[in-house]
């Protein structure tokens, strides 16, 4: 399975659902020194090491297949390009995590409102019920 070389990248986790690609260092000596300082560990293997396509920007792609607007999974980099993307954060998938406890968060208030309600309602039906009930005894 590939990984990618990037401190905290975890794309590995989601790359079936997030079309990532996956690419080996460039050949071109002052191109991989970057892509080096870009992944943010002292040890990186150039040699089997790989980066993967969340860390590059749009322009970095090759032209024709940016216009052609191919998939990402399809398209080349072109031979200058260094990642740049999210190379100097904590986690990659952080902004997912945050939108997953947020869901979950409203999830719970919307859960417990319902909650409120049916209680509510319970003791509002139980007021009728007693109406009734005493009502019906007058009658």
């Amino acid at each position: 399975m590939r990984y990618c070389v990037v401190k905290n990248c975890l794309s590995w986790k989601q790359a079936d659902n997030l079309n990532i690609k996956y690419f080996r260092f460039p050949k071109n000596p002052d191109v991989k020194k970057k892509w080096i300082e870009a992944c943010g560990k002292e040890n990186v293997n150039a040699k089997t090491g790989t980066i993967c396509s969340l860390h590059f920007t749009e322009d970095d792609w090759r032209l024709k297949d940016r216009l052609l607007n191919f998939p990402i999974t399809k398209r080349l980099l072109d031979h200058d390009a260094v990642p740049t993307q999210l190379v100097h954060c904590n986690n990659i998938l952080s902004i997912n995590r945050s939108k997953r406890c947020e869901k979950r968060t409203a999830k719970k208030i919307v859960h417990e409102a319902i909650k409120e309600h049916d209680l509510r309602f319970a003791n509002t039906l139980k007021l009728f019920c007693y109406i009734y009930l005493t009502l019906s005894l007058f009658f």
